[in-house]
């Protein structure tokens, strides 16, 4: 609780707006015409060829003939392979090199996104935006849902479970169907549509085969936990008229549990003295730092003495005085229960005097999955299982007519392990609780399984129909294209849960039911049959000895336990024509033109469990069905000029320049425009510059996401109890001027936490302005490709969900105060009241934020050279360095976020490749930034009143792959090592955003493994 701050910078960094990341490939730059000759892959191809081909387009006469393809940014085809916008190209041969088996991973390490909070496999205990198990792609750490996803060129309907379904999921494009990605790295709204505000992803996939391929990776980490495994096999053929491409993949993640590293299994407190030493308090049985874990059991915690207690049925030991170390009667514990008290774990030998080893210490047997009672333990990486089917076909109807289609099929099922704690509130004097002077009590009596599962079945069809116009006065030899695609997101979830009004016939006092009919707690004899589930109840005696010792009898579980299931569905349509062509000449050159229409519509019907849909699942949220549809009809078009070609110092200066309407039945009409300037001084020196607006309308989920409402404990909540411990000024000035005095333990029950209700007609859109100039320099005496970009991305009116404990902080933490965010959470304000003070309501719904702005510089290098006996060696290097991310909340002081956790300033990758005949050997490495730089964080707190040092800045870390290449006629086998050196992540303090010690979202977790990759193709 002392770092108030980090949840509120994890909060606006997590994409200001998801409700709570690995080594990276290496790339090809747009920084040379050789580079950028890698889009003409896509034509049939290879990088080698396109390269060659482009040689020769020094003079016009080259020009002319090299044929029209269209690159990422742009919908015009040009016969030249400059761009004004910094595009980044990623290959799968790059990828294969360096071990990586999947899109996300492979998309989520590229430097414009490892230095960004992503939603990943990493976040298995955490409720996330598309549900559990789902991996897109956030760029410049502006969230995934203003990063927009292209799959050949087209927009891709999202997937995922849940009502809060937006984003592209990357589960469904498996890696073995990606021939190269292309990411732009600015708005291009005027060009794509909404979304595309951070930049645009496009997943180009493969396609013109003539023959059969199989392929195999697997990866086995030295350490058990997060092997992965991926079979794939492909058949095309190309015939005079057309050509198809099928291929059908399997992809599987193994779990990666909290027992199996060591730095994910104990969270301790990571606390140190001032000279460096760690001063954790250690286990008088072990020696080594206590635990904290998630999951209690076989103790009573009373909340007015933030403390636990146990039994002891031998008798021996009786109630704990910390302060005199003798055995005395407080008053408060009857004969044979004694203070447990565990952040005070001094007294863990008291703790597992009678229950051994797995008693309350927070590192509970069940919690690692070896409890033979309790299948569960976990996740930090969840299992996920996929197949996926691809089809690409085209077909010439006539010489200048084609017809063409894409289909895939894919089926993801996933899974989240967890434990929760069973502990109904119980007030002084009912249902056996033996201790007095308190208001109430939990028993933690047992574990219980809380797993979540969810099945995707994710498909998108896709038929068109593309051409030249013949000859015609007007459009004569212009391209034109026709297509309509439709995807479909259709999926289940389910989850563990306990029923409410069980809970509540059993004595739970502060259960929803009990607290929405403003009565007491049943108990079997006053509610023989729960009043919504119908279920004859159970007793339980939830302080008996025998039921603290062993846990609920099976009887008894079966009367609390229920799995809950939803599903949900989430379409999109959309048809799209375009015409591409010359439409005139200037003394440089033609003027090249697109002009287009299109027209989309989404749809989402969320319906979650009929127990969640009226608050009968206990310790859970009530989740209302989310339904709603909303339309989109645009037209756009883009011009490009040569202004000046073959002039001193403008060898070739081009303009670039494109415009959008978009008019959506939600939000009316809105206009974007772009504008871009290539400017070729010399065969050395290039510049480029764009200045561009986007626009986005709030998702559906943002609009129609159902009213929420759920309970969260005091201490989870509110970060003025025991504020004095926060090591934190303004917080302990702003508590105390709420009038809360030190020592304030968080008095009274759960506070309610409403969310949704729907943003239509309250939240404003999003708009943007994105703006980057670079310069390019390829000398001509060396094989050399350097090129710098700045970047600044402006969003206004952003859409913002902070989470309830975050929008207490953000009243608090912040210098301003009172501030708009402590209007939105309501305290109790009766004196007299036993629950002064305490947080009764916070309303958690969707608001737009004044202002975010990301701003920086993009680095790219690469040098190629030819070594003696024959070997090529190539050099590639690209790094990212983030100056600010600012967010501005209007009325109260601005937040730059840059450098805070998950937010480094700096990421870089490099590769060193040698090639030599059917030989390649690949050294990569990738680099994460330091976090959290400046002076470390001092304080005292109650367990310890000396000041020690809080770790919460993450070190620069840096990891290491090398593999190895060997080709045949028609076999090739890779092999190599990534995470050579068995890079660990950053430990990290309690508090932070971790798992056991180990920094989340940045880095590899998994730890050092090797890889195969044997492709064979017929």
């Amino acid at each position: 609780m002392f770092d108030r701050k980090l949840l509120l910078a994890t909060s606006i960094i997590a994409g200001l707006g998801a409700t709570l990341t690995l080594p990276a490939a290496a790339f090809a730059q747009d920084t040379t015409a050789e580079a950028e000759a890698s889009t003409a892959v896509n034509q049939g191809q290879s990088p080698e060829e396109a390269t060659a081909q482009l040689a020769a387009s020094d003079n016009d006469d080259a020009v002319t003939e090299v044929e029209g393809l269209v690159v990422t940014g742009s919908r015009i085809r040009r016969n030249e392979f400059t761009s004004p916008a910094p595009i980044t190209v990623i290959t799968r041969e790059q990828a294969t090199l360096e071990g990586l088996t999947d899109t996300a991973e492979l998309l989520q390490t590229a430097t414009i996104a490892s230095g960004s909070y992503q939603l990943n496999n990493q976040l298995g205990g955490y409720v996330i935006e598309g549900g559990g198990g789902v991996n897109s792609i956030s760029l410049r750490g502006l969230g995934q849902q203003r990063t927009l996803v292209l799959v050949n060129g087209r927009r891709a309907g999202p997937a995922g479970v849940g009502g809060q379904v937006g984003a592209f999921d990357l589960n469904v494009i498996p890696q073995s169907v990606v021939e190269r990605v292309e990411i732009l790295k600015d708005g291009a709204s005027s060009i794509y549509g909404s979304d595309a505000i951070a930049g645009v992803v496009n997943i180009i996939t493969r396609d013109k085969m003539d023959g059969g391929n199989f392929e195999m990776t697997y990866s086995q980490p030295l350490n058990s936990g997060g092997e992965q495994l991926r079979a794939a096999g492909a058949y095309g053929k190309t015939f005079d008229r057309g050509q198809f491409t099928i291929s059908l993949d399997y992809w599987k993640q193994y779990e990666l549990e909290q027992g199996d590293r060591d730095y994910l299994s104990c969270s301790n407190d990571y606390y140190h003295a001032m000279n460096g030493d760690l001063v954790d308090i250690t286990s008088r049985r072990t020696g080594k730092p206590f635990c904290y874990q998630n999951s209690v059991f076989n103790a009573v915690y009373l909340p007015d003495w933030l403390t636990y207690v146990q039994y002891d049925p031998t008798g021996a030991n009786g109630p704990y005085d910390p302060f005199t170390g003798l055995f005395s009667d407080f008053g408060i514990a009857p004969p044979d229960w004694y203070l447990a008290a565990a952040p005070d774990s001094i007294y863990e030998e008291f703790a597992t005097n009678y229950y051994g080893a797995g008693s309350y210490n927070y590192s509970t047997y069940e919690y690692f999955n070896v409890d033979e009672r309790i299948d569960a333990g976990n996740s930090v990486i969840p299992p996920l299982e996929r197949v996926t089917v691809f089809g690409t076909g085209s077909f010439d109807l006539t010489p200048t007519t084609e017809l063409y289609g894409e289909v895939l099929l894919n089926r993801r099922k996933s899974r989240q392990d967890s434990l929760r704690g069973v502990a109904p509130t119980i007030r002084a004097g009912q249902y056996g609780n033996p201790f007095n002077g308190i208001t109430k009590a939990n028993p933690y009596v047992d574990n219980v399984p809380f797993n979540f599962e969810q099945n995707v079945d994710y498909s998108r069809l896709l038929g068109g129909m593309r051409g030249k116009f013949g000859e015609m006065a007007f459009l004569g030899g212009w391209d034109w294209d026709v297509v309509a695609q439709y995807s479909r997101s259709d999926a289940t979830y389910e989850n563990d849960a306990l029923l409410d009004d069980a809970m509540y016939a059993a004595g739970d006092s502060e259960s929803a039911y009990a607290k929405t009919h403003s009565i007491n707690a049943g108990g079997c004899g006053a509610v023989p049959v729960t009043p919504i589930s119908g279920r004859t109840c159970v007793p339980i005696a939830w302080f008996d000895p025998d039921t603290m010792a062993n846990g609920l009898t099976q009887e008894q579980l079966n009367f609390l336990q229920y799995r809950a299931k939803g599903s949900t569905l989430y379409t999109q349509t959309n048809v799209e024509a375009t015409i591409s062509g010359d439409a005139f000449k200037l003394p440089a050159g033609p003027v090249g033109a697109a002009l287009g229409v299109s027209w989309r519509k989404d749809e989402i019907d969320d319906t979650p469990d009929q127990y969640a849909q009226v608050q009968n699942l206990w310790g859970q949220t009530t989740a209302g069905r989310t339904a709603g549809t909303d339309s989109v009809r645009e037209v756009f078009g883009e011009v490009e000029a040569p202004l000046l070609r073959g002039k001193p110092f403008a060898e070739d200066v081009t303009f670039n320049a494109s415009a959008r309407w978009t008019d959506y039945d939600s939000y009316g009409e809105n206009t974007t425009y772009k504008l871009g300037l290539d400017w070729r001084m010399s065969s050395q020196f290039r510049i480029r510059g764009t200045y561009g607006t986007s626009f986005r309308a709030p998702a559906l989920y943002e609009m129609y996401l159902a009213s929420l409402t759920g309970f969260q404990s005091q201490v989870n909540v509110d970060p003025c109890i025991h504020y004095e411990d926060a090591a934190d000024p303004v917080l302990e000035a702003h508590c105390a001027a709420e009038g809360i005095n030190p020592g304030y333990v968080g008095v009274g029950g759960s506070a309610t936490v409403t969310q949704g209700g729907g943003g239509k007609g309250f939240l404003d859109p999003e708009t943007s302005i994105a703006q980057s100039f670079g310069i390019v320099y390829t000398p001509d005496w060396i094989d050399l490709s350097v090129a710098i970009d700045y970047f600044d991305i402006r969003v206004k009116d952003e859409v913002a969900q902070f989470g309830a404990g975050n929008i207490v902080n953000l009243c608090y933490v912040l210098d301003a105060y009172p501030n708009e965010f402590c209007d939105l959470f309501v305290r109790n304000s009766d004196p007299t009241s036993p629950d002064y003070h305490s947080i009764e309501s916070i309303n958690d719904n969707y608001i737009n934020v004044a202002e975010q702005q990301n701003r920086g510089y993009d680095l790219n290098v690469r040098y190629k050279r030819e070594l003696p006996w024959g070997v090529d060696m190539t050099l590639n290097g690209q790094a990212t360095w983030t100056i600010e991310d600012i967010t501005d909340f209007s009325t109260i002081a601005t937040l730059n976020s840059n450098g805070l956790a998950v937010e480094p300033a700096f990421t870089a990758e490099a590769s060193m490749r040698f090639d030599k005949d059917d030989w390649t050997v690949l050294w990569s490495v990738d680099h994460v930034g330091h976090q959290f730089p400046g002076e470390p964080i001092t304080g005292a707190t109650s367990r310890y009143p000396e000041d020690i040092v809080f770790k919460r800045w993450r070190e620069s870390t840096t990891y290491h792959h090398l593999s190895l290449r060997k080709r045949w006629d028609t076999l090739e086998i890779v092999g190599g090592v990534r995470n050579l050196f068995d890079e660990h992540p950053p430990a990290a303090s309690f508090g932070e955003f971790r798992t056991g010690t180990a920094a989340l979202n940045n880095y590899d977790l998994i730890g050092r493994r090797v890889f195969i990759n044997i492709s064979k193709s017929f």
